[in-house]
């Protein structure tokens, strides 16, 4: 073995794609964790690293970040594209994806709408009961489709990113305080009367 000191290292360097996972992994807990507390806004960052770490591992040329804005658009492809990775993997036991990517679309637009009439001087209690409750709605599908990418990626519990960082430390504290004005504003609006009666 030469020992010279000009000689370039032996080790081969990865490639960013070699390193970075075909689609973002995050555990069940640190999912919900986030869309709850997040009224639902996670899934925007949700789409935007899914469709960032394919971009990434398949050296595609798509943008994620306007497919995160408008994931309505783009949700069945990427669906069907988790579910084609597993299949390529030998993983044969993934539920269909096709019919949550539609119930998350739909939910979707039935958020937005429901989330404008919540915007009234003093909307009715069923539409801040929907609105409050929206998020969840749109966030089964996503969470059914996470499952499938963590078994794509070789971690189907999503252990490789359970932990809370500083970052999501931050949204969840924000989220709290959210949820703390949300409340109060409902006990305000109503006089103390829960708004569901």
């Amino acid at each position: 073995m030469d020992d010279s000191p000009y000689q370039p290292p032996g080790a081969r360097l990865l490639a960013e794609h070699e390193t970075v996972p075909m689609f973002y992994v995050v555990s069940v807990r640190k999912f919900w964790l986030l869309t709850t507390a997040t009224f639902g806004l996670y899934s925007v960052y949700w789409f935007y690293r899914h469709w960032r770490a394919y971009r990434i591992h398949g050296g595609s040329r798509l943008w994620p970040i306007p497919r995160a804005i408008f994931a309505i658009f783009f949700t069945h492809e990427l669906f069907r594209t988790f579910r084609k990775a597993c299949a390529d993997k030998g993983v044969t036991n993934t539920p269909s994806l096709d019919g949550w990517a539609t119930l998350f679309v739909v939910a979707t637009i039935i958020d937005r709408i429901v989330d404008q009439l919540s915007r009234a001087d003093t909307p009715h209690p069923v539409i801040l009961g929907m609105s409050l409750v929206g998020f969840l709605v749109c966030g089964w599908p996503l969470y059914l489709a996470q499952q499938v990418a963590n078994a794509a990626c070789d971690d189907p519990e999503g252990s490789s990113n359970a932990r809370l960082g500083l970052a999501n430390g931050i949204w969840i504290l924000l989220g709290v305080g959210w949820w703390g004005l949300v409340a109060l504003g409902l006990w305000l609006i109503y006089g103390g009367v829960p708004f569901w009666l």
